[in-house]
């Protein structure tokens, strides 16, 4: 599935006041979130307020996240999703409520990733590259390597394991 980019505002403006343009989005439908939501794909996402100053500061890097993940990464399974204060409505509310840790939205910019229905709170730099890197870290490169890394100790046990089996056997 390819990448997904979700901006919903009241009117399709933006914190600096422009309008999304539609190539930069593929949607602006809190339904469609609902599904991606129910369809268990990861979803990146930001709850925000165009009065909150430090939603206002960060929001260039939030817009140099979209078109980097849209350049570099348009074929990864994975939703960016934007959502203003003022429309989180009753299918936002499903997602906000069907959410494990995600409790009630209160604080603004509230970021996290939202994976298998759990919600993990974003703590890092507000910076294009620092979300980059922790969606690549979590998200990305865990997909495109079959999920679980292999660490230095599940190689050992499957060493061992391997060796004991050899030695029952003859």
């Amino acid at each position: 599935m390819p990448i997904e980019i979700a901006h919903l505002t009241i009117d399709g403006k933006e914190i600096d006041e422009k309008p999304i343009k539609n190539n930069e989005v593929t949607t602006q439908k809190a339904i469609d979130v609902l599904n991606m939501f129910n369809k268990n794909k990861p979803i990146f996402i930001k709850f925000y307020a165009n009065w909150c100053g430090h939603c206002v500061s960060m929001d260039g890097a939030w817009k140099e996240l979209m078109k980097e993940m849209n350049d570099k990464h348009s074929n990864a399974d994975i939703a960016l999703v934007a959502v203003e204060s003022k429309v989180i409505n009753k299918e936002i509310d499903k997602i906000i409520s069907g959410t494990k840790g995600l409790g009630k939205v209160e604080g603004f910019p509230t970021i996290g990733l939202i994976q298998n229905k759990k919600f993990t709170s974003y703590n890092g730099e507000r910076t294009q590259k620092a979300m980059l890197a922790y969606l690549e870290t979590n998200v990305i490169n865990k997909k495109m390597k079959g999920g679980k890394r292999r660490t230095k100790r599940t190689k050992r046990r499957r060493k061992t394991a391997k060796r004991h089996t050899k030695r029952r056997r003859t």
